[in-house]
């Protein structure tokens, strides 16, 4: 947020470092408000109970509808992911990326119990679907088409 958006939202610059104490602060805030809202409806999506078509469809209906709800904080993020690693953003944004990956990877790892076909390579199925879903979603919102889901 540079002195212009200050000016154009009528935001004094001394009443962002008031309460966030810097850009930084006021990006910590975004995420701490935004993306574990996220973060809540992934954890209950990956509660994994032996159906694993039924636990990805509910993991993909909760990143969509909240990309739906929240697409400027969707888009942030997903571009802060993509910003320089030694940045004090990338680093807010990839810790949430990070947990969320996280419980995707363990759904594939429990998983395994009645796929055993799918021993191996469980980080790379977190990856696809993470990278998969993100695809969809940036399709959907930028070119106003809906990408439909399965009939479960």
């Amino acid at each position: 947020m540079g002195t212009g958006d200050c000016r154009r939202d009528r935001i004094a610059k001394p009443t962002l470092y008031h309460f966030f104490g810097s850009k930084q602060g006021l990006l910590e805030a975004l995420f701490g408000e935004y993306a574990s809202v996220l973060d809540e409806a992934v954890q209950r999506a990956v509660d994994y109970r032996g159906d694993l078509p039924l636990t990805l469809d509910r993991t993909v209906a909760a990143y969509t509808d909240f990309a739906a709800r929240e697409p400027l904080f969707y888009h942030l993020e997903l571009a802060l992911y993509f910003a320089p690693p030694d940045s004090a953003a990338y680093r807010t944004a990839v810790r949430h990326y990070t947990h969320r990956h996280t419980m995707i990877r363990n759904v594939f790892v429990k998983a395994v119990h009645e796929h055993g076909n799918m021993r191996g390579p469980q980080e790379r199925y977190a990856v696809s679907l993470v990278g998969m879903m993100n695809s969809y979603i940036v399709i959907q919102s930028r070119h106003r088409s809906t990408v439909q889901r399965s009939e479960a």
